[in-house]
């Protein structure tokens, strides 16, 4: 349960941060639009790194699939 609750915080403060970055590119008025998609994957103490990127590196191509500006 603990961890359900951490990590909808975390995904809060991700499409927040997701929100202000894409806020702040289409403040610059370019030329091409920007699109952010975001994979994150808690961090487990037992396991490696490389399980880490892993899991994170999954879950970005989950997002990416789901369409544009998306967070998995």
């Amino acid at each position: 349960m603990q961890e359900a609750r951490q990590l909808r915080l975390f995904k809060n403060v991700a499409t927040s941060s997701v929100n202000q970055v894409l806020k702040a590119f289409r403040a610059c008025d370019l030329e091409h639009d920007v699109t952010v998609s975001i994979g994150l994957a808690p961090m487990d103490p037992k396991a490696s790194l490389q399980s880490l990127i892993a899991r994170g590196d999954s879950t970005l191509y989950r997002a990416k699939q789901q369409g544009r500006n998306c967070l998995c």
